[in-house]
């Protein structure tokens, strides 16, 4: 065909039609031989051959889009407005092509004016979702901070979206109002996920801080638990400000997110000073055990009052501090608290109610 020898190409296509076992590479050798016919000006047979091969594969665009080319070129433009409408519903990339196709310049205005029901009713829609793309903006801030993952990930996403939606073309029209919901759906699941996460997170926090409660009620020192008692109230006062929240309002959300590292920092002190605690607990337990066990004999009270000092090297200055006033104030061990908000603590500071 590039040489010039148009009639042994027509005969290669149609000897290899003739061999080939299978029809859809029968239907090509057939569309060839059509393309063939339309490029020497032979429309007619042109479209009879596009309409055989279509009879057989009419799944392919391709063919009918050729037959309604030919018409357009002999002159009847206004009959197959429909087709071409028909055929960009179907398939929207045809559109861009139908515009820029220059076998179509004969009938180019009658084309564009069947066209443009078509824009006007794309840039509409794209119009209300743009509005949409706003509003999942202003959701998104709304939930998450800018150095948050969802936020960064959907953000470029919603970023892409509303450069697209400024394109002023068919198909950036068809594509955000296609993708918009799909968005629309993702940021929702991304908050039930987050939503979830930040509870489970929080009851999680709330079973440390009851584990915390019940080893330190059993302190027989209370004086010397100012920090610890301070630092407890502040985490159950976190907590209960975060069960007390709709966690699936925006504002209360962002809230209960920014105090959650803070109140992971809190139980990571508490655990620490609870192994002090321990400490001096324990070790305070074994020195009287050891005063009751040994005290009728002499040398029991010097070996309690040996061994009872080296037990408590390891305890905490702050604990230390407490000690000897805490001594004359205290006649025993405190009692043990069921619940952090119905039972009143022994050691002075208020009580915190924890869901």
């Amino acid at each position: 065909m590039e040489r010039g020898e148009l009639e042994r190409a027509l005969g290669s296509f149609r000897e290899a039609a003739s061999l080939t076992p299978s029809p859809a590479l029968q239907a090509w050798n057939e569309f060839l031989q059509a393309r063939l016919a339309e490029e020497q000006g032979q429309f007619g047979s042109a479209i009879e051959q596009y309409t055989q091969v279509w009879r057989v594969m009419p799944q392919w665009r391709e063919v009918r889009y050729r037959g309604m080319v030919c018409k357009v070129k002999m002159g009847f433009a206004e009959p197959v407005l429909d087709q071409i409408v028909k055929l960009v519903r179907e398939d929207p990339t045809y559109f861009n092509r139908v515009l820029i196709d220059p076998a179509l310049e004969r009938g180019r205005l009658l084309i564009l004016s069947a066209l443009y029901e078509l824009w006007e009713e794309a840039r509409k829609k794209a119009e209300a979702e743009r509005v949409c793309i706003n509003e999942l903006r202003a959701r998104l801030e709304a939930w998450f901070p800018a150095d948050h993952p969802v936020q960064l990930q959907m953000g470029e996403r919603l970023g892409n979206l509303e450069a697209l939606s400024n394109v002023s073309n068919y198909m950036a029209f068809l594509k955000v109002v296609a993708d918009r919901p799909t968005l629309e759906s993702e940021l929702d699941a991304a908050i039930a996920q987050q939503v979830e996460d930040l509870r489970n997170r929080y009851k999680y926090y709330l079973d440390i801080l009851q584990e915390i409660r019940d080893e330190a009620s059993w302190f027989p020192f209370p004086t010397a638990l100012r920090d610890f008692s301070r630092e407890f109230n502040e985490a159950a006062g976190i907590i209960n400000r975060a069960f007390a929240c709709n966690f699936r309002e925006a504002a209360s959300f962002k809230q209960v997110q920014a105090e959650a590292p803070r109140l992971a920092e809190l139980l990571r002190e508490l655990r620490k000073r609870l192994q002090n605690l321990r400490m001096v607990r324990d070790g305070t337990l074994f020195g009287l055990t050891m005063a009751r066990t040994f005290g009728w004999r002499p040398w029991g009270c010097c070996f309690a009052l040996s061994v009872c000092p080296w037990w408590f090297f390891g305890a905490t200055p702050c604990v230390w501090a407490g000690l000897s006033r805490s001594w004359a104030q205290t006649s025993g061990p405190s009692r043990r608290c069921s619940s952090l908000s119905s039972v009143s603590w022994p050691w002075g500071w208020p009580p915190c109610a924890l869901p």
